[in-house]
């Protein structure tokens, strides 16, 4: 059903005026007590999220009871019946709406004093490379490897911190990009899954936004791509290589890199040329998984 243009004005959810500072809101007062918490460095922070579907519903959400200050949300999607079983903000009346109106408007009522910016648009067109550079982390949702290709080399041209993740049925997998010269999006890159449920997204948002958290606040990540099965309640980290180890030597990326040589990519170069193929990275070795509790 089609509910109208596809514009959605920025949403101001709350009274600024009437908030308390956000360090003396009892709001946050349990938060507070966690050692390295910050939450005046929180409130000051723009959090780009980039995809609202189940996993994008659990990100913003625990984003926004953190007491995370801007979040700007791109998508260019509309809710269907079957987003109703997995996603925690849409309801059957929002079937047929834009996704990125109906997460801004729950959003509104979960976190008033967060500011929140609804683009309905695809992530080229929704987000400018200058907030990207700008945003203190951008989070990636996204259900397809082009999009995350595209993404990728969006924050890869700006040097901005990013967090990719994906589920599958039991589980899943975290990325963090928060080195902006550290390994590129192509070295962990998997099969697509399709089929998902709503336990996995939840256990893979939680996941992301505690490491959100822990780079928002300038608490030290674990680098690596970390592999979750929720069935065996095992996490599996993998370490990061040395920059660029398992890139191949003809990506353009690898290439920019070499001694004594430097490549120049206009702001419209297309993204073959700025992020890794897919197929470029060779396999890494199987390894044991670990205990949630041990990583």
């Amino acid at each position: 059903a089609d509910r109208g243009p596809c514009v959605v004005a920025p949403v101001r959810s709350g009274d600024h005026a009437r908030q308390p500072p956000v360090t003396q809101d009892p709001r946050y007062a349990r938060h507070t007590l966690v050692p390295g918490w910050d939450q005046a460095r929180l409130a000051a922070a723009q959090v780009i999220l980039i995809g609202l579907g189940a996993l994008g519903n659990e990100v913003a959400r625990i984003l926004a009871l953190f007491g995370v200050g801007s979040m700007i949300l791109c998508d260019p999607d509309r809710v269907e019946r079957s987003n109703l079983s997995r996603c925690a903000f849409f309801r059957e009346s929002d079937c047929g709406r834009l996704k990125v109106a109906a997460a801004a408007r729950a959003l509104a009522d979960l976190a008033p004093g967060c500011r929140l910016d609804a683009r309905p648009q695809t992530l080229i067109h929704g987000v400018g490379l200058a907030e990207l550079r700008d945003a203190a982390l951008v989070i990636g949702c996204l259900d397809s490897r082009t999009a995350r290709l595209q993404l990728a080399g969006r924050c890869n041209l700006m040097r901005a911190p990013m967090i990719d993740g994906g589920t599958h049925p039991w589980g899943g997998e975290l990325r963090p990009y928060l080195d902006p010269d550290g390994p590129c999006y192509g070295c962990g890159l998997g099969e697509d899954a399709r089929a998902r449920t709503a336990a996995a997204s939840v256990l893979i948002g939680g996941w992301m936004a505690m490491t959100a958290l822990r780079h928002l606040l300038g608490l030290p990540v674990p680098p690596g791509l970390l592999q979750i099965d929720g069935p065996a309640g095992t996490a599996c980290p993998w370490p990061t290589p040395p920059p660029w180890a398992n890139c191949s030597p003809n990506s353009p990326r690898a290439r920019s890199r070499s001694p004594g040589r430097r490549s120049w990519m206009p702001l419209s170069a297309p993204v073959a040329t700025i992020a890794r193929p897919a197929g470029a990275c060779r396999p890494r070795p199987s390894r044991p998984a670990t205990p949630l509790s041990h990583w």
